[in-house]
């Protein structure tokens, strides 16, 4: 959906208001907070970015930076799931506190160790740290959600601007943007209903979306 119709369902067909009313800078910045609020928690729009991973040893283990290779702004809470892709098989590279990678590669045989990596840690979006280190070159795929567009306020090309939402859910999350809009403003009591009605829809997306993209690792299972 764009910008310019968002707008239009938000104000006309949901608050029965003109845009006049509120200005199309404050109607973005409700858009723009429901839009955030809803990728962020359903993991509605996702990429993936290959990664390539070459093989070496050393105590300090094998440093990849996330953020240059998704190709955008990439902070750690985006991440999803990541896998490699083999000949024989797609192994899960596991998640893990990176604490734990580092107490692993103190040891001896944790520094030595080379084999297919099954684990990861974060230091930075810049500093991914594989365990244990690669014993031959692989390439890992990294699903990752991608953040709500960036939107400027009170643009005056909305049409230009397409929302990244899921057209079956879009006007699920206007329902936020249209109590977040309202919210304090003299005579719309009905703000906090139409908020309740968008966590609810969260929770439907989320049943959706987040079940195919689960990023959780039991630890045990490895090494």
């Amino acid at each position: 959906m764009k910008l310019d119709e968002a707008r239009t369902y938000v104000t006309d067909s949901l608050l029965h208001v003109t845009s006049g009313d509120f200005g199309s800078a404050k109607i973005d910045r409700a858009i723009k907070r429901a839009g955030m609020e809803f990728v962020r928690e359903t993991n509605c729009n996702v990429g993936a970015a290959t990664i390539l991973i070459t093989s070496g040893t050393g105590g300090s283990g094998t440093n990849v930076s996330a953020s240059s290779n998704v190709g955008q702004t990439f902070e750690v809470d985006q991440f999803i799931r990541a896998y490699i892709t083999a000949s024989d098989n797609i192994d899960e590279v596991g998640l893990v506190p990176h604490k734990t990678i580092l107490r692993r590669y103190e040891t001896t045989a944790g520094e030595s160790a080379t084999a297919r990596p099954y684990w990861l840690a974060f230091e930075s979006p810049a500093k991914m740290l594989l365990y244990p280190n690669p014993d031959s070159g692989y390439s890992m795929t990294l699903v990752h959600r991608n953040p709500f567009i960036d939107l400027t306020a009170g643009t005056t090309a909305p049409a230009a601007t397409t929302l990244n939402v899921p057209q079956e859910y879009v006007f699920e999350m206007l329902e936020g943007a249209a109590g977040y809009l309202i919210r304090g403003a003299p005579g719309h009591l009905d703000w906090k209903s139409k908020i309740e009605s968008f966590g609810k829809s969260i929770e439907e997306a989320k049943a959706h979306f987040v079940s195919k993209f689960s990023g959780v690792v039991d630890m045990q299972t490895q090494g």
